[in-house]
């Protein structure tokens, strides 16, 4: 019982035993939510070069400059963002971002989220993201009606069925 669980297949014995129909066994439509899945990371890379590109030419010359007027003066204001609040991370003068990030600083290393956490590629990158956002969305439903379908044709057990409900909502 444990294996099949794991495996998340029933053989055809089992099929027979619990009297699946044998019309079930035959899809009437074909749902492919692998290709949604290749979709999604598709998206999620293009996502990602797209943030990497609007950080590199946007935000790092703009946090580099940092709130420097026309005339050579600063500005009194803080290019934070989300962490302007937190007296530990103010930036007035300007910073390197790929060196002196705020995760940086704290964690003392950066991760590809950084390229989205600065103004103005944070707002740039948040146009795009519904697009791998809805692309997930999809996997997961198709890959929800995929296994209802295979479970019906008994090719996945009850309790993989179970799983699904519970992690699948």
């Amino acid at each position: 019982m444990v294996s099949n669980f794991i495996a998340g297949s029933v053989n055809a014995e089992q099929r027979a035993q619990h009297g699946v129909d044998a019309s079930l066994s035959k899809p009437k439509v074909a749902i492919s939510s692998e290709s949604l899945r290749f979709l999604t990371y598709v998206c999620f890379w293009m996502f990602n070069l797209f943030a990497m590109a609007m950080n590199h030419f946007f935000s790092i010359p703009y946090l580099k400059k940092g709130p420097q007027l026309d005339d050579g003066s600063y500005e009194d204001k803080d290019q934070c963002g989300a962490f302007k609040d937190t007296p530990m991370f103010e930036r007035r003068f300007g910073f390197d971002q790929k060196t002196e990030s705020h995760l940086e600083e704290f964690f003392g290393l950066a991760n590809i989220c950084t390229n989205w956490d600065y103004y103005p590629s944070r707002e740039l990158t948040a146009m795009i993201f519904p697009i791998f956002e809805y692309s997930i969305v999809a996997y997961i439903i198709f890959n929800y009606i995929q296994c209802k379908i295979q479970h019906r044709r008994g090719e996945l057990s009850d309790a993989y069925m179970r799983a699904m409900h519970i992690l699948t909502p």
